[in-house]
């Protein structure tokens, strides 16, 4: 088509442009969707007429000739970081192609199950010629955009296989949780979706207070920011107060509360700041998440890395005996032990390069030993004590490395988070 030639007409002349000297990327973007943790979407987005369509006639159309139908939806957050530390490392990215396409399409089945998660009738499945009139009536009363078939099989039909090994593992997920959460965030707040018929869904940490500590790395604010979505209410506590009370005030005053300067390695500052986290909130500390404070430090300098590391092991234990005893609390007469809170340790991965490798082992072996201990002594009173693994991608620190890991921790630390309150809850 057009179009299409239009495109690599377009990119000849960038090619041409990175051969005479000018630096040059080349990004090649697939259907780009809302924000993965805000939900703010494109109105006039396709996939998001797809949805809505669905929602509105109660059905999701069948398979077509070649295969089920499903959505490539690449979140609109992951392009525009990815883009901007391209930019960052031009000396890298310059001369390269990359294709930003979700590599993981999330079926309509699947989107089915999401919505019923979000609070909706069960989706039913008809067969695309039956759907498509479904919503033509639906969209002649003016209860949602029409949405014909061509574009119906150019959006969600299985075909075209992308080359996404140098992008790495860095895509957000879209599962149906993930895709829960969206479709909460579409119908309530942008209201972009129908109203869900079984009322509005409570977000699984709506009623939790989680400390997260180390919340000015990356890990720490992708971690606090998927909390946030779920409904938690923080304590912010970091070894860089600047980037934590940034965190704290994209988050909001209503969501977070930042430690003051000096928790991370005093006992009295920290048990201070649980305090007044708590009745602020009204409740009581739930769990607590340690993010490494070291993992992205730069460099060989000796004096820096021994001041981090130091710090580090200070802020874990300070951490832990601060909240211990909101973790451990029992209402008055309950004698019983029952699981009351979590602690969510984020290890350290020894394979980095030098010269930060013995930074990183001496941490790592630290926390493996408090977690063990930790673990022998806590379960008794009813705490559930977990690793997670900051593992690297590659063999460099970079910023796209860095990105990975942050994304991959946050998965882990929800996934386990999630579980351990419906066990609180049941």
């Amino acid at each position: 088509t057009g179009y299409s030639q239009s495109k690599w007409v377009a990119e000849q002349l960038v090619r041409q442009a990175h051969a005479d000297g000018l630096p040059a990327t080349i990004f090649r973007c697939g259907n780009i969707s809302g924000h993965s943790r805000t939900g703010a979407w494109n109105s006039k987005d396709s996939n998001l007429s797809i949805m809505e369509a669905c929602l509105s006639v109660g059905a999701i159309p069948s398979g077509v000739e070649g295969g089920a139908l499903s959505f490539e939806m690449t979140p609109v957050d992951f392009v525009a970081s990815f883009i901007l530390q391209c930019a960052d490392d031009i000396r890298n990215s310059s001369g390269t192609t990359y294709h930003l396409i979700q590599p993981k399409r999330l079926s309509l089945s699947r989107f089915a199950k999401a919505c019923e998660m979000a609070g909706y009738e069960p989706l039913s499945t008809v067969s695309v010629n039956e759907w498509l009139e479904l919503v033509a009536t639906k969209a002649q009363a003016g209860d949602c955009k029409w949405v014909g078939k061509d574009t119906l099989i150019s959006i969600c039909r299985e075909g075209d296989v992308y080359d996404t090994a140098n992008v790495g593992e860095c895509y957000p997920a879209v599962d149906e949780a993930a895709m829960s959460h969206l479709v909460v965030k579409l119908s309530h707040e942008w209201q972009h979706l129908p109203g869900v018929q079984n009322g509005a869904k409570q977000l699984g940490l709506e009623d939790k207070l989680v400390m997260v500590c180390g919340a000015g790395t990356p890990a720490g604010n992708e971690v606090a920011r998927r909390l946030a979505d779920e409904g938690a209410q923080l304590l912010l506590v970091g070894l860089d107060q600047k980037l934590t009370q940034l965190l704290g005030s994209d988050l909001g005053d209503d969501n977070s509360f930042v430690a003051p300067e000096g928790s991370c390695t005093e006992l009295a500052t920290l048990q201070a700041a649980i305090h007044e986290a708590e009745e602020r909130f009204g409740k009581r500390v739930w769990g607590l998440v340690n993010c490494p404070l070291i993992s992205e430090k730069e460099g060989s300098d000796t004096v820096s890395w021994h001041t981090h590391f130091e710090a580090g092991c200070k802020f874990v234990m300070n951490a832990t005996t601060a909240a211990l005893p909101s973790l451990t609390h029992t209402d008055e007469g309950d004698n019983q032990a029952q699981q009351r809170g979590f602690v969510i340790n984020v290890s350290e991965d020894p394979s980095a390069p030098k010269p930060l490798l013995s930074g990183i082992s001496a941490s790592k072996a630290f926390l493996d030993a408090w977690t063990a201990g930790m673990k022998a002594q806590l379960s008794p009173l009813g705490v559930t004590v977990v690793t997670v693994s900051l593992a690297r991608q590659s063999g460099e620190l970079n910023l796209l490395d860095s990105q990975a890991q942050a994304r991959g921790v946050a998965d882990s630390v929800h996934n386990t988070l999630m579980t351990q309150s419906l066990l609180t809850s049941s």
